[in-house]
């Protein structure tokens, strides 16, 4: 298992949300406000992380068997299912991009014909 943390945007958006206020209750025109204003943010910042804390979670990689035969034709098998699923998307991806690039063009071209 291997542990990932995540991180919380919280404590920005609080942090904003204290300078929005700041500049609504004081008003920004001196360089006291901004002083003001900056504090504010930090001290939503600190708050924020406080009270919405980073998250720890576990993701399980693949599955160890204990041979690494076993291992190793897990990891083909996942590798070949990659390939598969790649081949089958990569010309239907492609179909559409000519069909949007050809509907574009052909749009392009009509635009500067039909106002002729």
């Amino acid at each position: 298992m291997e542990k990932k943390t995540i991180r919380s945007g919280a404590p920005y958006v609080t942090a904003g949300l204290a300078v929005f206020a700041v500049a609504l209750v004081l008003g920004i025109g001196s360089l006291l406000s901004y002083g003001i204003a900056a504090a504010a943010g930090a001290l939503g910042f600190l708050a924020g992380r406080r009270l919405f804390p980073d998250r720890v979670v576990e993701i399980e990689r693949a599955p160890r068997s204990g041979n690494a035969e076993v291992d190793a034709l897990i990891a083909e098998a996942r590798g070949q299912r990659s390939e598969l699923v790649l081949r089958e998307i990569q010309p239907a991806a492609g179909k559409q991009l000519k069909i949007k690039s050809l509907v574009s063009v052909r749009g392009f071209i009509c635009l500067f014909r039909c106002r002729g």
